[in-house]
């Protein structure tokens, strides 16, 4: 936090790189001062080895030159010393960004985590609140099935909207039952159930009483009435499934021994005895 500040992943990443750059460069200037030291260093060591004979002027000549790259020699090594502590705290400052990169990038990902989880709950309650809905309108449904105010009106136009050769016959072979069914949850605003192909033809062969493998009007009644009560019990099955999956799950509990007082063994005989038994009756005489 102390090197981001408010800065963006994009910010201290660029930092970063023109720090990496800086002490590269940094680096290359410490090489050659240090080619140069020893430049300096061979110069010397060269003319102390190799005498020769010169002029007073000459001497102080030389001794002047050296004073000078003596001089210089200490102005490099400090600048050198000065290089070297610069290098450090910028290394020092660059590990600093990657932690705190590090630590940023760890809690982008934990935020991008609980987004998911949360996006996952409102999902799942916007499905349980549908369901619920759902439920509640099946109920009012079958309330007033046989009321003058009722869905029996909505089911017979239904009917007939599906019957298209007139017959008074809706089939299975050609889709029309099940698509008559879909059509009445949709009209009483309930999304009709994902029920497999299995279950849709054993409700309606629940209904075809006398198999003419066809539902004339009072069928086709009696089958939305049992498809709406089918339904409610898939609706309610479904909140409860989803309500198990959120439950977290108890943890074991190590059975409790029973007591051995006098008390709590005729309690526990009483328990086990049934009403019925011959055990029972003689207690009971």
């Amino acid at each position: 936090e102390r090197f981001l500040g408010n800065r963006t992943n994009d910010d201290a990443a660029a930092e970063l790189y023109c720090l990496s750059e800086e002490l590269h460069d940094q680096r290359r200037r410490m090489e050659d001062l240090c080619g140069l030291i020893k430049r300096l260093q061979g110069m010397v060591e060269a003319q102390a080895t190799q005498p020769e004979p010169m002029s007073p002027a000459g001497e102080a000549d030389q001794d002047e030159e050296e004073r000078e790259a003596l001089e210089e020699l200490n102005r490099r090594k400090n600048s050198v010393v000065e290089l070297r502590k610069q290098a450090e705290a910028q290394e020092a400052q660059t590990e600093g960004l990657k932690s705190s990169l590090e630590a940023l990038t760890m809690e982008q990902q934990q935020l991008r985590q609980e987004l998911l989880s949360i996006d996952e709950e409102s999902q799942r309650m916007s499905r349980d609140a549908k369901t619920v809905g759902y439920c509640a309108r099946i109920e009012e449904l079958l309330a007033k099935w046989k009321d003058a105010d009722g869905p029996l009106a909505l089911v017979e136009e239904t009917f007939r909207s599906h019957d298209t050769d007139g017959d008074g016959q809706l089939l299975w072979t050609n889709g029309e039952i099940r698509s008559y069914i879909c059509e009445v949850f949709r009209k009483t605003q309930v999304s009709p159930p994902e029920w497999p192909d299995h279950v849709w033809y054993e409700m309606y062969r629940r209904d075809d009483v006398d198999r003419s493998s066809s539902l004339d009007l009072q069928e086709a009644i009696e089958l939305a009435r049992h498809c709406y009560q089918s339904a409610l019990v898939t609706f309610g099955d479904a909140l409860v499934a989803e309500t198990l999956t959120r439950m977290p799950r108890p943890l074991a509990r190590a059975p409790t021994p029973p007591s051995q007082g006098p008390c709590s063994a005729r309690g526990s005989t009483q328990t086990l005895i049934s009403p019925r038994s011959p055990q029972a009756g003689a207690a009971g005489g």
